[in-house]
């Protein structure tokens, strides 16, 4: 009798145990497990697998810098060794990522087209898939495939032969630290932050605007322990005009983090600082870089206690726009400008006109539109990262910020190919350098038409979506508010 009873109440038990488990299951399902009705539940932090490398690029022999007409001789020294950075994110229902930041002034087409096709044949990683930004540092070398008119002379045959030669070592130590990278990938977390620095400062009008935010994106492993930082900062990297390569600031904000966080990888790209330039500091041009890599590398360590958590697949999308340029110069007007003697603009105008009438004699056409890359990566609703091609002035950036979420929003310049310079409506009508005058560096017929602001803006619209959209009211809306 008493194996009877206890047999019913294990049975009564076991039934109990069934029915708590079925409702635990619909309460799961439905999302009401909380204790308390209503209460907001927290979603997991999304377990990535990521890899991280570096390897060194610096030219053991002299090899021209890229970044100031002026220059006429190879470089004459080293004072800091430049870096390529490599970071693979693989999301949990997507393919991997490939991120590399090089210190060097710009992006050639052409070099990420090769790597793209590398990394695919290897990998089978899809071209969308592969981001390359540059530092912008005037202090990198040339590199093949750059502006044919930029020096506003021909270059001696074995200057351009050592171009060539660091180019094709350059690509091989590219795909080396991307490879690394991927046989790097380890379960890690990403965290973001936006904090400031102030030491970009508009170059073409005091007090104009800039872009002092510094948004990171900080990897840790399981351990909790710091893999990765990388981080933007929409300024020039002309803290330097000597002849001898550097990084400049973003390789001392590099330096100035590892030490910080010993065995992890830096990674800088430049955002939209075109018509920014750094302020001077106390001390030779090396040492101010160097105090505004510290002055970034504080920041990030005061960041350490904002951390938010990323989380959701990463979702890559990849354009190209052709933004139109004005009317090209005729034949005659080529002629005209090639006998100019334009000393106080160092002689760009008559060797940038010769260099088209040469082309018009081998019978090629005259281009006359720019493609410009435009890339955005998004991490479900919790971050977009846009990457735009060229040298964008920061207007670009204020506007967007406005226009989408700027605390879950990173707009990153000198991506994937760097053309020429950006301008904004504002600043294509106010011309100078940036608006107009830097087309002749690049290589360029003419400045652009009017219209290519809301070309691009429009782009990334279409690209990003609408989770990062900042809500807009409608005027006849405001007004009726009492």
């Amino acid at each position: 009798m008493i194996r009877s009873l206890l047999e019913q109440r294990l049975n009564n038990y076991l039934f109990m145990k069934m029915v708590a488990l079925h409702w635990a299951i619909v309460l799961l399902l439905t999302g009401l497990t909380d204790a308390s009705p209503g209460a907001p539940t927290e979603e997991p932090i999304t377990t990535y697998q990521i890899g991280a490398a570096a390897i060194d690029v610096t030219p053991d022999y002299p090899v021209r810098l890229r970044g100031y007409a002026g220059r006429v001789t190879e470089s004459e020294g080293i004072v800091q060794r430049l870096w390529a950075k490599a970071l693979v994110i693989k999301s949990p229902q997507r393919p991997p990522a490939l991120l590399i930041t090089l210190d060097n002034c710009l992006i050639p087409a052409d070099l990420r087209l090769e790597l793209a096709e590398r990394m695919l044949q290897r990998f089978g990683l899809h071209p969308d898939r592969f981001t390359i930004t540059a530092t912008h540092t005037h202090n990198g070398p040339m590199l093949a495939g750059m502006s044919e008119t930029l020096y506003c002379h021909p270059l001696p045959e074995e200057h351009r032969q050592n171009i060539e030669r660091y180019t094709a070592e350059l690509i091989e130590k590219l795909e080396q630290v991307a490879i690394r990278a991927f046989h790097d990938q380890q379960p890690s977390q990403l965290f973001r932050a936006t904090g400031k620095v102030r030491f970009a400062r508009n170059r073409r009008t005091k007090n104009g605007p800039v872009d002092h935010s510094l948004p990171i994106l900080v990897v840790k492993g399981a351990d909790d322990e710091v893999r990765a930082v990388y981080l933007s900062y929409a300024c020039h990297c002309t803290t330097l005009s000597h002849n001898r390569i550097s990084g400049d600031w973003a390789g001392y904000a590099q330096e100035a983090i590892q030490r910080r966080y010993p065995g992890a990888i830096t990674l800088v790209s430049a955002g939209c600082g075109a018509d920014a330039n750094p302020s001077g500091g106390a001390g030779s041009p090396d040492e101010t870089a160097a105090q505004h890599g510290q002055e970034i590398s504080r920041q990030v360590e005061l960041l350490q206690n904002d951390l938010q958590p990323v989380s959701g697949d990463l979702n890559i999308r990849f354009s190209v726009v052709d933004l139109q340029l004005k009317s090209i110069p005729n034949r005659a007007e080529w002629e005209a400008r090639a006998t100019e003697k334009d000393a106080a603009q160092g002689g760009t105008i008559g060797y940038h006109a010769r260099i088209h009438l040469q082309r018009l004699d081998r019978g090629e056409a005259i281009k006359t539109r720019v493609p410009l890359p435009i890339q955005t990566w998004t991490f479900a609703d919790d971050l977009a990262i846009i990457f735009l091609g060229g040298e964008v002035v920061v207007d670009y950036s204020l506007r967007l910020k406005k226009e989408f979420d700027h605390r879950r929003t990173w707009i990153i310049a000198y991506a994937n190919d760097v053309p020429c310079y950006i301008p904004s409506e504002r600043v294509l009508r106010e011309g100078g350098y940036e608006g107009g005058g830097a087309m002749r560096f690049h290589d360029w017929a003419a400045p652009f038409a009017p219209g290519l602001e809301n070309r691009i803006v429009n782009e990334i619209h279409y690209l990003l979506g609408g989770p990062f959209k900042v809500a807009v009211e409608a005027p006849e809306t405001r007004k009726q508010r009492p």
